[in-house]
């Protein structure tokens, strides 16, 4: 296993703990995520990663459109390499920020599953995820 693979799993790993500890554990994590004080901290965190999370598959997916219009097999090899590269240390971290900081944002309105749009929002985003994990992910490698 490549350490590029590695790290992405590690931050897979950290993602469904932090889900699974939030449903096992919902008093305990609530009152780990309830804090006023931050609110504007996770905001601005939050807007920031996303931004970034959206700014990168945007450029994941111009390399690789550029790559496989080359249809040189060493060029689509090496945008995949790079593409993966940027998963792991770019889009990964980021995901793992924005959804602490939702959920910080979320606890402090009255919880992830209090308003409708907000449970919508992190049931699609749980669903991206899945996606990512199951058909994107393989292919990169």
């Amino acid at each position: 296993m490549s350490k590029i693979s590695s790290l992405l799993k590690f931050y897979l790993s950290l993602m469904a703990l932090m889900i699974i500890l939030g449903l096992l554990f919902p008093v305990a994590f609530k009152a780990a995520f309830s804090r006023p004080e931050l609110y504007l901290h996770a905001k601005f965190f939050h807007i920031l990663s996303v931004t970034l999370v959206f700014a990168n598959a945007v450029i994941g997916t111009l390399w690789e459109t550029r790559g496989l219009l080359s249809r040189r097999a060493d060029i689509v090899r090496y945008t995949y390499q790079t593409v993966t590269w940027m998963d792991s240390v770019f889009t990964a971290p980021l995901i793992v920020v924005s959804v602490l900081s939702g959920i910080l944002m979320g606890t402090n309105l009255g919880g992830v599953w209090s308003l409708g749009w907000l449970s919508i929002a992190f049931v699609l985003f749980l669903f991206s995820g899945v996606i990512w994990v199951v058909l994107d992910i393989p292919t990169q490698h």
